[in-house]
């Protein structure tokens, strides 16, 4: 078990009515044990036609693998992230689609992901029934050295769904 103390913070400021952007960092306590490092990441959020939505969102992260079968000790690896996500949402229907992709170092790896998620969410019989339903394609892949080869998160396809029933 590894205890790594840090602290965050994240602020959302309306610039508008239709603009707000949001920001976030995060800071670790560096040890005898912990490299020093600051994490950060930004979001804008643009509102139109009073039920849609555009976020455009990034960050650099900061975290540690510990120990594995590939890894032979604790490591600290840094990762970029990006996405654009569409959002609507009416008193029955809220829908998404977002679009992602994420960089990560880790000594002498490198490991992608980008893909796209598809969300649907609806209440029916006067709000006592809830279905969800989500659609995710992922290509993912690691590359070191001498090989490029596709990791546990390249999905093809992922389907998603639930049924509630509220009594």
């Amino acid at each position: 078990k590894t205890n790594i103390p840090e602290f965050f913070s994240y602020g959302k400021y309306n610039i508008t009515d239709n603009f707000i952007i949001g920001a976030g960092v995060r800071k670790n306590i560096p040890s005898k044990n912990t490299q020093n490092y600051i994490s950060g990441q930004m979001n804008l959020t643009y509102k139109f036609l009073s039920n849609h939505s555009l976020i455009l969102s990034g960050g650099r992260y900061n975290n540690y693998a510990l120990p594995n079968a590939e890894i032979q000790s604790k490591t600290l690896y840094q990762s970029n992230q990006v996405s654009v996500d569409y959002k609507f949402k009416s008193d029955r229907l809220e829908t998404s689609a977002a679009l992602f992709g994420k960089a990560t170092n880790l000594k002498e790896q490198k490991e992608y992901i980008k893909g796209i998620e598809l969300f649907g969410k609806t209440n029916i019989l006067n709000n006592r029934l809830e279905l969800q339903a989500s659609f995710t394609l992922a290509d993912a892949y690691r590359e070191n050295k001498t090989a490029i080869y596709p990791t546990k998160y390249d999905l093809d396809y992922f389907i998603r769904s639930s049924l509630e029933y509220k009594n």
